[in-house]
């Protein structure tokens, strides 16, 4: 008779440890280069050529300041002349985003982009002026963050990385924004006068350009 089979006890390896919230941060981090020290910049003395092309960008640079001046100017002139002409032309159903505008040997364009600033806070004041039209014309976006009480709880990190469905609002603070639909621009022409300068004190439509 041949031996017995021999019984081979297999031997399980340690259990791998969940790893802590800290470490799962940590392993997603990324790591900010250090940042160069200020100090005192040496002065240097170059040739002709480079010295000559220091003169030229800062006096270009200086030409640009005041150029930028003149723009901020003139073109604060133009745009109110067009936004004036905009609204003129939008309660009469006749809106338009651009216009060219000639000077006495230039042209340019003006365009007011269909993209406005709302702020949550400013829902109530807004929903007044607007009326019924506001739910057709703002749309409620959301963004979430983690709450600061999360870093300092390792219950709450525990428990966040096992579990999030219904303790949802234990973990996060959920902040509300406010869009205009695509349109805005055209559609608020559909209020009056009075009722449109109340709402551009909350709707800040950003700044137009002028090519």
């Amino acid at each position: 008779m041949g031996e017995p089979a021999r019984l081979f006890e297999v031997k399980k390896g340690p259990e791998q440890a969940k790893p802590t919230f800290g470490a799962v941060l940590a392993a997603t981090a990324k790591t900010e280069e250090p940042k160069a020290k200020k100090g005192t910049a040496p002065t240097l003395t170059p040739d002709e050529n480079v010295r000559g092309a220091v003169d030229l960008y800062v006096e270009a640079k200086a030409d640009v300041k005041r150029a930028e001046a003149i723009m901020a100017e003139a073109g604060e002139i133009v745009t109110v002349y067009v936004r004036e002409t905009q609204d003129r032309d939008g309660f009469a159903g006749k809106y338009s985003g651009s216009y060219n505008v000639r000077g006495n040997r230039e042209t340019c364009k003006v365009v007011y982009a269909d993209k406005f600033s709302l702020a949550a806070a400013d829902e109530a004041q807004m929903r007044e002026i607007m009326g019924p039209r506001f739910d057709e014309w703002v749309k409620s976006t959301f963004s979430v963050k983690l709450k600061a009480e999360v870093f300092d709880s390792p219950e709450l990190q525990t428990e966040l990385m096992e579990l999030m469905g219904d303790k949802f609002n234990s973990f996060f603070d959920v902040a509300g924004r406010l869009e205009a639909v695509e349109g805005f621009n055209r559609a608020i022409y559909r209020l009056t006068p009075e009722k449109l300068a109340d709402l551009r004190t909350f709707a800040k439509q950003n700044k137009p350009s002028i090519r």
